[in-house]
Protein backbone atom coordinates (compact mmCIF):
# COMPACT_ATOMS: atom_id res chain seq x y z
CA UNK A 1 0.00 0.00 0.00
CA UNK A 2 0.97 3.62 0.40
CA UNK A 3 1.76 4.80 3.57
CA UNK A 4 3.66 8.02 2.31
CA UNK A 5 0.33 10.36 1.78
CA UNK A 6 -2.34 11.19 -0.55
CA UNK A 7 -3.02 8.17 -3.26
CA UNK A 8 -3.40 8.38 -6.91
CA UNK A 9 -5.86 6.68 -9.25
CA UNK A 10 -5.24 6.46 -13.18
CA UNK A 11 -6.18 4.74 -16.09
CA UNK A 12 -4.20 3.34 -18.35
CA UNK A 13 -1.13 4.82 -17.10
CA UNK A 14 2.20 2.93 -18.31
CA UNK A 15 3.98 1.99 -14.83
CA UNK A 16 7.33 2.78 -15.48
CA UNK A 17 10.02 0.25 -15.25
CA UNK A 18 11.50 -0.04 -11.62
CA UNK A 19 9.28 1.99 -9.95
CA UNK A 20 7.41 -1.03 -8.26
CA UNK A 21 7.39 0.98 -4.89
CA UNK A 22 5.43 3.70 -6.44
CA UNK A 23 2.91 2.11 -8.94
CA UNK A 24 0.73 -0.67 -8.03
CA UNK A 25 -1.46 -2.28 -10.38
CA UNK A 26 -4.85 -2.78 -9.59
CA UNK A 27 -8.30 -4.15 -11.37
CA UNK A 28 -9.37 -2.92 -14.90
CA UNK A 29 -5.96 -1.79 -15.90
CA UNK A 30 -5.80 1.25 -13.55
CA UNK A 31 -2.96 2.10 -11.42
CA UNK A 32 -2.85 3.19 -8.03
CA UNK A 33 0.25 5.98 -7.87
CA UNK A 34 1.58 6.70 -4.35
CA UNK A 35 2.14 10.19 -3.81
CA UNK A 36 5.57 10.99 -2.78
CA UNK A 37 5.51 15.22 -2.91
CA UNK A 38 5.39 14.92 -7.07
CA UNK A 39 2.79 16.10 -9.37
CA UNK A 40 0.84 14.38 -11.66
CA UNK A 41 3.04 16.19 -14.19
CA UNK A 42 6.43 14.72 -12.65
CA UNK A 43 5.17 11.34 -12.63
CA UNK A 44 3.48 11.29 -16.57
CA UNK A 45 7.22 12.84 -17.53
CA UNK A 46 9.60 10.30 -15.16
CA UNK A 47 7.04 7.43 -17.01
CA UNK A 48 8.42 8.44 -20.36
CA UNK A 49 12.34 8.61 -19.95
CA UNK A 50 14.11 6.37 -21.32
CA UNK A 51 17.10 5.88 -18.39
CA UNK A 52 19.51 4.40 -21.57
CA UNK A 53 19.90 7.42 -22.63
CA UNK A 54 23.16 9.60 -22.81
CA UNK A 55 21.14 12.82 -22.68
CA UNK A 56 18.18 13.96 -20.42
CA UNK A 57 16.37 17.06 -20.59
CA UNK A 58 14.02 17.78 -17.59
CA UNK A 59 11.33 20.35 -18.75
CA UNK A 60 10.38 23.23 -16.27
CA UNK A 61 7.08 21.63 -15.58
CA UNK A 62 8.75 18.85 -13.28
CA UNK A 63 9.43 19.64 -9.75
CA UNK A 64 11.18 16.79 -8.43
CA UNK A 65 14.05 14.23 -9.34
CA UNK A 66 12.57 11.26 -7.75
CA UNK A 67 15.18 9.30 -5.51
CA UNK A 68 17.47 6.66 -6.81
CA UNK A 69 15.88 6.98 -9.99
CA UNK A 70 19.28 7.59 -12.20
CA UNK A 71 20.96 5.52 -10.13
CA UNK A 72 23.52 2.78 -11.97
CA UNK A 73 23.04 4.97 -15.13
CA UNK A 74 26.51 4.70 -16.51
CA UNK A 75 25.71 5.71 -19.94
CA UNK A 76 24.15 9.08 -18.82
CA UNK A 77 26.47 12.13 -19.49
CA UNK A 78 24.88 15.43 -19.76
CA UNK A 79 21.34 16.44 -17.96
CA UNK A 80 19.27 19.71 -18.28
CA UNK A 81 17.38 20.19 -14.98
CA UNK A 82 14.19 22.44 -15.99
CA UNK A 83 13.52 25.68 -14.13
CA UNK A 84 10.60 24.23 -12.62
CA UNK A 85 12.57 21.58 -10.29
CA UNK A 86 13.21 21.99 -6.85
CA UNK A 87 14.34 19.31 -5.21
CA UNK A 88 16.90 16.95 -6.22
CA UNK A 89 15.91 13.78 -4.65
CA UNK A 90 18.68 10.47 -2.91
CA UNK A 91 21.00 9.24 -4.68
CA UNK A 92 19.02 10.56 -7.99
CA UNK A 93 22.23 10.42 -10.20
CA UNK A 94 24.02 8.06 -7.70
CA UNK A 95 26.91 6.19 -9.49
CA UNK A 96 26.46 7.83 -12.99
CA UNK A 97 29.92 7.65 -13.78
CA UNK A 98 29.87 9.23 -17.30
CA UNK A 99 27.66 12.26 -16.24
CA UNK A 100 30.07 15.27 -17.09
CA UNK A 101 28.11 18.06 -18.39
CA UNK A 102 25.16 18.99 -15.39
CA UNK A 103 24.19 22.29 -13.97
CA UNK A 104 22.07 23.11 -11.04
CA UNK A 105 19.28 25.57 -12.09
CA UNK A 106 18.39 28.59 -9.40
CA UNK A 107 14.70 26.83 -8.85
CA UNK A 108 16.98 23.94 -6.47
CA UNK A 109 16.62 24.31 -2.95
CA UNK A 110 17.50 20.46 -1.42
CA UNK A 111 20.14 18.71 -2.51
CA UNK A 112 19.09 14.79 -0.96
CA UNK A 113 21.78 12.58 0.48
CA UNK A 114 24.17 10.54 -1.98
CA UNK A 115 22.47 12.95 -4.86
CA UNK A 116 25.57 12.84 -7.00
CA UNK A 117 27.63 10.23 -5.10
CA UNK A 118 30.20 8.18 -7.45
CA UNK A 119 29.49 10.67 -10.52
CA UNK A 120 32.95 10.71 -11.21
CA UNK A 121 32.91 12.49 -14.48
CA UNK A 122 31.71 15.88 -12.63
CA UNK A 123 34.79 18.39 -12.83
CA UNK A 124 32.87 21.00 -11.36
CA UNK A 125 30.19 22.26 -9.69
CA UNK A 126 28.33 25.43 -8.79
CA UNK A 127 25.77 25.27 -5.79
CA UNK A 128 23.44 28.25 -6.89
CA UNK A 129 22.14 30.81 -4.05
CA UNK A 130 18.72 29.26 -4.17
CA UNK A 131 20.16 26.23 -2.31
CA UNK A 132 19.86 25.47 1.46
CA UNK A 133 20.65 22.25 1.97
CA UNK A 134 22.82 19.90 0.57
CA UNK A 135 22.43 15.88 1.90
CA UNK A 136 24.93 13.50 3.30
CA UNK A 137 27.22 12.02 1.39
CA UNK A 138 25.38 14.75 -1.85
CA UNK A 139 28.81 14.48 -3.47
CA UNK A 140 30.69 11.69 -2.09
CA UNK A 141 33.25 9.63 -4.11
CA UNK A 142 33.35 12.36 -7.17
CA UNK A 143 36.42 12.21 -7.79
CA UNK A 144 36.75 13.82 -10.70
CA UNK A 145 35.67 16.97 -8.86
CA UNK A 146 38.50 19.99 -8.77
CA UNK A 147 36.13 23.04 -8.03
CA UNK A 148 33.21 23.66 -6.35
CA UNK A 149 31.37 26.94 -5.44
CA UNK A 150 28.85 26.71 -2.73
CA UNK A 151 26.79 30.05 -2.80
CA UNK A 152 26.12 31.75 1.17
CA UNK A 153 22.33 30.81 0.69
CA UNK A 154 23.77 27.27 1.72
CA UNK A 155 22.87 26.75 5.44
CA UNK A 156 23.12 22.98 5.65
CA UNK A 157 25.71 21.02 4.34
CA UNK A 158 25.33 16.95 5.73
CA UNK A 159 28.33 14.69 6.78
CA UNK A 160 30.47 13.76 4.50
CA UNK A 161 29.23 15.86 1.63
CA UNK A 162 32.47 15.47 -0.33
CA UNK A 163 33.97 12.64 1.52
CA UNK A 164 36.57 11.33 -1.29
CA UNK A 165 36.67 13.83 -3.60
CA UNK A 166 40.01 12.99 -3.80
CA UNK A 167 40.44 15.84 -6.63
CA UNK A 168 39.50 18.93 -4.09
CA UNK A 169 42.14 20.63 -2.30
Amino acid sequence: GCDYGPVLYIEHERAPEGWRQYWNTISSGHYMMCHFGMTLEDYRFWATVDKSASTIVIPDTVTRIPNFFFEGCTDLTSVTIGRGVVEIGDNAFGECTGLSNLMIPDSITNIGEGAFAGCTGLTEMLIPNSVISIGGYAFSGCTGLTAVSISSGVSTIGGCAFYGCTGLS
